[in-house]
């Protein structure tokens, strides 16, 4: 009979515990991505047995064929150290069950630090509990942190006087670490509903530039060609825009902050530029300063020459060896 415990724990225990940690059971839409999640880790108790995870996985509704499948492709990826959600299901199983020896369900002898979020305040801004509302409650510490750059993104001309007793402007940056597959997406919706509104006038601002530089490449190059549109205030950018796009953007916000959200801190190099390098550290650092200089002086007649004063908040997300 293959085993129906781990070290004294049943796997069925381990499995309830380890939805607890990741968010509850899978509901209807998510079955497939979250039974895959739970596969690829419980293969580091299992020995990569397939037959044996096809007998401890819950079905949720899926057949034979697609759970086979579903296992199949968690048990063939390669293997890195225990995920730590399967490792605190581990221990806190452990815990709550005084006849398991010390040591017996340990998967380390090495001390792991804990990713369990410290427990949040029961007392919450009505602004901050609306937006976690509807998150599950294993990811509202990262939503509750997450949310503030775009938040900030809708000061204009805002200051306020910090402990330092110098005034600063609403300089909000966030990255989100944590293991791959661990739903670092949760932040994406809450985000997406509060940059809904500058997102519309972005759209009016980038249709009157697309529509001026159509005007623009239809003329020939004696012809009058009109100037650059005014009030051409976008201040959503792509994560990976160059270094002149992004000093253009900035002087042409009139004051707001610019904002952007990257799925890797790694997109951030696109801002490195040619030459000097190190640039895109050099934008994070100014863009804490007040009245911060930054830009570019260049000969051409069509090149981008400007100096402006970095206002710039940003989400990112990264695995937590990488950040």
């Amino acid at each position: 009979m293959p085993p129906r415990e781990f070290k004294g724990i049943p796997y069925s225990a381990i499995v309830a515990r380890w939805f607890k940690l990741s968010g509850g059971e899978p509901q209807r839409g998510e079955r497939n991505d979250k039974l895959h999640r739970l596969a690829s880790h419980l293969r580091y108790i299992t020995d990569n047995n397939e037959a044996l995870l096809l007998r401890i996985m819950p079905r949720y509704g899926l057949g034979e064929e697609e759970m086979r499948g579903l296992i199949r492709s968690a048990c063939t990826s390669k293997f890195y150290s225990m995920p730590k959600t399967m490792r605190e299901a581990l221990e806190q199983e452990k815990s709550s069950r005084p006849d398991v020896p010390d040591g017996e369900a340990s998967p380390s002898s090495t001390p792991q630090p804990s990713s369990i979020a410290p427990p949040m305040p029961e007392k919450l801004p009505a602004l901050i509990k609306l937006l976690i509302s509807r998150t599950p409650a294993l990811y509202r510490p990262a939503v509750a942190h997450a949310v503030f750059p775009s938040l900030a993104a809708h000061l204009w001309k805002v200051r306020f006087r910090y402990i330092d007793n110098v005034e600063h402007e609403a300089t909000l940056m966030n990255v989100l670490m944590a293991g791959t597959g661990a739903g670092k997406d949760c932040i994406s919706m809450p985000i997406n509903r509060i940059m809904a509104d500058i997102r519309m006038r972005d759209e009016e601002n980038l249709r009157r530039e697309r529509e001026w530089k159509n005007e623009v490449n239809s003329k020939g190059s004696n012809k009058d060609k009109r100037q650059r549109p005014e009030g051409l205030v976008i201040q959503e950018i792509d994560a990976d825009m160059t270094n002149p796009a992004f000093v253009m953007r900035t002087a042409e916000a009139d004051g707001h902050f610019l904002y952007t959200k990257m799925n890797e801190i790694d997109q951030f190099d696109a801002l490195r530029g040619a030459g000097r390098g190190a640039q895109q550290f050099q934008i994070m650092c100014l863009a804490f300063d007040p009245g911060n200089r930054y830009g570019q002086t260049r000969v051409g007649a069509m090149s981008i020459t400007e100096k402006v004063t970095i206002r710039f908040n940003w989400n990112a997300a990264t695995t937590i060896q990488k950040g």
